[in-house]
């Protein structure tokens, strides 16, 4: 188990769209994801790269972004070993 911050990202569908792209760009996982008039997803992210990660979600949406700080969890994260 490791130490990670939740992330709340609430967007529009056609945010979520570009989302995915961001994802993979910082090789984040989307969890807990609900749809409805918009998107409400969850990241987990190191809490060492928290405020990195915070910084380039607003660049990458131009400052159209509301994001909220969950708080540290223990997270169980898969291994690649290569």
């Amino acid at each position: 188990l490791f130490p990670y911050t939740t992330l709340f990202r609430s967007m529009s569908y056609a945010q979520y769209q570009e989302y995915g792209n961001f994802l993979r760009e910082y090789d984040l996982m989307e969890l807990e994801t609900n749809f409805t008039d918009q998107v409400d997803t969850m990241i987990y992210v190191d809490k060492e790269e928290k405020e990195n990660i915070k910084a380039a979600l607003v660049e990458f949406f131009n400052g159209k972004v509301t994001l909220t700080d969950q708080g540290l969890r223990e997270v169980e994260v898969p291994v690649n070993l290569v």
